[in-house]
């Protein structure tokens, strides 16, 4: 019989800032402008936003509420209101709440990183290119033990699950993020910004949209929109959260093309252990349709990026390459923080089956009879 993750770590709940956010962002601009018009009411509520953003990083289930309370505010951002709908996308205190859950995330992956290595990057356009590529292949993220080790070797077809649940709140926007990204460019970057896009558009064919493929991989696993709904760890949220922010602020477009080169560049390693562990498990070729097709296009991909979009933005102002590798550090230490997530939660459940086996279990039977023989 299959072990699933420990189920107390799957069932998430909102505490009370994200649930008042999910609240608010159905409501009328004008109904919130006269709520907190009552100082009262608007200082309990920026308390309350202040003592979130202060705990998030020591403290697990605050780092969750702010993920969810900002992953329900970008939601004004990429969602369609009917007519007349509610949709308080600039209201001033939903944008005093994203503003300032944004600077505490910010804050908390800055003392997260060692910036120092960003006074080495050479101003060189060319040698720039290497000293990048260089730091994201040294980052513990760059070949995780999860990848490496865990789902080629042990994942079961429920960690897959789990794992593709978890995935789905990572880069489920990524097509609308591009459509973002590439305002304001000109000539080469925009280009290329738009070749990618077009891919994850299916190059025009309906059936071979990214986002299709992928709703199709979720639901060869038997994942619902139900299975989905509050089940995301704060460290997938954070990811998602975080290409979302870059983006839609336009002060942080230069992290946001490191932020998405080094989305590109590991794709394809990882996504061939997961099509690895799929096929080892007998997912379907629907499951796996996905990863495949990214496993060759995220290559070309990748080297697009550096050549049309990186190059000529730092051979234009030097001066902007700080912001595309710390944009890159971003991507690195909150991926690494999602994959330390999901492989300390195996590595839970395999203390959970071991505390649950008799001692004498976990040695080889042929060592349990000399055993027995030097106990008689």
């Amino acid at each position: 019989m299959e072990q699933s993750v420990p189920s107390s770590r799957w069932q998430l709940t909102s505490g009370p800032l994200s649930t008042a956010v999910q609240e608010m962002v159905q409501r009328h601009e004008d109904s919130l402008a006269e709520e907190f018009s009552d100082t009262k009411r608007r200082t309990e509520l920026s308390d309350l936003v202040r003592q979130v953003g202060t705990r998030a990083s020591e403290d697990r289930k605050q780092k969750l509420e702010l993920h969810q309370a900002l992953n329900a505010l970008y939601s004004l951002n990429f969602r369609i209101p009917a007519p007349g709908d509610p949709h308080p996308q600039f209201s001033p205190i939903i944008v005093e709440i994203a503003e300032s859950l944004e600077k505490a995330f910010l804050d908390s992956l800055n003392q997260a990183i060692d910036t120092s290595c960003l006074e080495d990057a050479p101003e060189e356009a060319p040698k720039f290119r290497r000293w990048l590529i260089a730091l994201v292949r040294s980052h513990p993220a760059f070949r995780h033990p999860y990848y490496k080790k865990f789902l080629i070797e042990d994942a079961t077809k429920e960690d897959l699950r789990f794992f593709f649940t978890q995935e789905s709140f990572l880069d489920a926007r990524f097509d609308d993020v591009l459509a973002l990204l590439q305002l304001g460019t000109t000539g080469a970057v925009k280009n290329e910004i738009g070749r990618n896009f077009w891919d994850e558009l299916g190059n025009g064919d309906l059936s071979r949209v990214h986002t299709g493929l992928f709703a199709q991989s979720l639901r060869a696993l038997g994942i619902t929109d139900d299975d989905l709904s509050g089940k995301g760890m704060a460290e997938a949220l954070a990811q998602g959260n975080l290409s979302a922010l870059l983006v839609l602020k336009r002060r942080h477009f230069y992290k946001a093309v490191g932020f998405l080169f080094v989305t590109e560049f590991l794709a394809p390693g990882r996504f061939k252990n997961v099509i690895k562990s799929g096929e080892r498990n007998h997912l379907s070729d629907d499951a796996l349709a996905y990863q495949r097709l990214h496993v060759a296009i995220d290559v070309i991909h990748a080297g697009g990026w550096m050549t049309n979009v990186i190059i000529p933005l730092v051979e234009k102002d030097p001066s902007v390459r700080h912001d595309i590798a710390l944009g890159a550090l971003y991507r690195l230490e909150t991926s690494r923080q999602y994959l330390d997530m999901l492989y300390d939660l195996t590595r839970s459940r395999t203390r959970l089956s071991l505390a649950t086996t008799h001692p004498d279990e976990r040695i080889p039977a042929s060592e349990r009879d000399t055993r027995e023989v030097e106990r008689r």
